[in-house]
């Protein structure tokens, strides 16, 4: 029955994000297939430019009727530094983008650069270096997706695995200098 639990819980978690589709602007490529694959691991569809540039084209005069090109824009400055700031700001500014959410994974050197009006209840800030629980649990909040919740009885909860918790990093490998 544990097995069962623990399986249910996997099964919800891999498909938390079915059905939407995130924008990462983020030129480290190290940074970017790291992403990729813990995202897509929960249903994502990932898409992934290193130009913000393009990146942030890609919602210009969009037709009410058109989907949109993500449901949520992720700018990374482990590569791209100061220009995703600029980004993230032009993206809060933007006509058909200021109600979108966005995430804006910062470094401790640009962190004083952010402007603090930016941050809101659909755009947020996250430290580089950036634990996976915590992209998605912002994810969750922006997104309004529920935290899956398996089954768990007083007998086994402390054996039922928990995907927030332990070390989670994005990767180990990657360094956000």
């Amino acid at each position: 029955q544990k097995e069962a639990q623990a399986y249910q819980e996997l099964v919800t978690q891999q498909n938390e994000g079915a059905g939407k589709t995130l924008l990462l602007i983020e030129s480290n490529v190290k940074v970017q297939n790291s992403l990729r694959e813990r995202l897509k691991g929960l249903g994502y569809r990932v898409l992934i430019t290193s130009n913000p540039v393009r990146g942030l084209a890609r919602f210009s005069d969009l037709d009410p009727a058109e989907e949109l090109p993500a449901h949520c824009v992720l700018f990374g400055s482990a590569g791209l530094g100061r220009e995703a700031l600029k980004a993230f700001e032009e993206f809060a500014h933007g006509e058909f983008t200021r109600e979108l959410p966005a995430i804006l994974f910062v470094m401790d050197k640009l962190e004083r650069h952010v402007n603090p009006n930016l941050i809101n209840s659909h755009r947020m800030q996250l430290k580089i270096p950036i634990k996976f629980k915590h992209v998605q649990r912002g994810l969750r909040k922006l997104l309004n997706i529920e935290k899956p919740v398996a089954a768990v009885t007083d007998a086994n909860k402390d054996s039922t695995p928990n995907p927030d918790e332990g070390s989670n990093s994005v990767d180990p490998d990657v360094q956000f200098d």
